[in-house]
């Protein structure tokens, strides 16, 4: 029976319901997510304590995996320099630690001023530890011992240059991995030395051996200078 209102009662209540469901939720009530579930309430961040570093010198070759994270390092980049090492990896010059994967230009950096590996002391080295610099073969090495027994010591790094075959690239790669203790090379006795042993000398050679001999036998020993010798 069509109700006083001509009828529209019915869509006028049912509307009136459409509303009041459509109506939006207080601020204070939980909202649903479009899936049906609860929003998740928003992660309280805590932000970690900037991590402090230290810097002291250090040989990346025996440097320990604590000191490496002290440094600067992750545990897990610490690890990695360690089986390298574990491995028979050996770091000769800065620039091989630098070109650890785990190393950053960044943290190189930083370390670079720090880096102490030993350098090689060229007189008293054998010839396994030669083979330990980098870019010196067999070949190499037994020819800066023969030219060292010749010299009977390096006095200075410079003399790698007279090395036969030694190139300046060679001599540059070297030169920044060794050192020379001058106090370790014993000084050539002319006036007591063989014609043989002054000849085998790379400085003398044969004819300068004979001229030593002929100086000697001419002159009396209390004449016997470098600067007498050297005015004949």
């Amino acid at each position: 029976m069509p109700s006083a209102d001509g009828g529209s009662g019915y869509r006028r209540s049912s509307y009136g319901r459409k509303r009041q469901y459509h109506q939006h939720p207080s601020a204070s009530e939980p909202q649903r997510s479009r899936f049906g579930g609860y929003e998740a309430p928003e992660p309280e961040y805590q932000r970690r304590p900037p991590r402090s570093v230290e810097s002291f010198p250090f040989d990346p070759n025996t440097v320990s995996i604590e000191d490496l994270v002290r440094l600067g390092l992750s545990e897990r980049q610490a690890e990695s320099i360690e089986n390298y090492r574990a491995k028979g990896g050996r770091f000769r010059t800065k620039a091989d630690f630098k070109k650890m994967y785990v190393i950053s230009d960044t943290l190189y950096d930083r370390l670079e001023p720090y880096i102490d590996i030993p350098l090689l002391e060229l007189n008293c080295a054998d010839s396994s530890a030669l083979l330990s610099l980098n870019g010196i073969g067999p070949f190499y090495a037994g020819r800066i011992l023969e030219y060292r027994r010749a010299l009977g010591g390096f006095v200075n790094k410079e003399q790698l240059r007279e090395i036969r075959g030694m190139d300046s690239s060679r001599f540059a790669s070297l030169a920044e991995q060794v050192r020379v203790d001058s106090t370790l090379a014993k000084e050539l006795d002319i006036w007591h030395s063989t014609e043989e042993r002054l000849a085998a000398h790379p400085y003398l050679g044969a004819r300068r051996a004979r001229a030593v001999m002929r100086f000697k036998s001419v002159y009396d020993s209390t004449c016997w200078t470098v600067g007498k010798l050297r005015e004949e």
